[in-house]
């Protein structure tokens, strides 16, 4: 059988980072870096929301990889805010 793997880039640049992998039935979102309107549209034009997300992976704390972060972690209660307290990669994990 054949997993499906897919990468949208949904922007790069100084104004912002956000891409989005999906394995499978699986999303996750790398960077949040533009707002969370954007982000939004662009999951929806791959038929996602943010609630299919299965977790958002951040690669560091610059403004330009986590600015929608904030507003969009609110339509997603169901993430715990597992944000590093030190400089580096941070993941945050969906839970079942």
């Amino acid at each position: 059988m054949k997993t499906s793997f897919k990468i949208s880039v949904l922007a790069s640049g100084s104004r912002g980072n956000a891409a989005l992998i999906q394995v499978g039935p699986t999303a996750i979102l790398i960077d949040a870096g533009i707002s969370c309107r954007r982000i939004v549209q662009g999951l929806k034009e791959r038929n996602l929301s943010p609630r299919d997300l299965g977790g958002i992976f951040l690669t560091h704390e610059h403004k330009d990889h986590i600015a929608g972060l904030e507003v969009l972690h609110g339509p997603m209660e169901r993430f715990p805010s597992l944000l590093a307290k030190k400089p580096g990669p941070a993941f945050l994990f969906g839970v079942p």
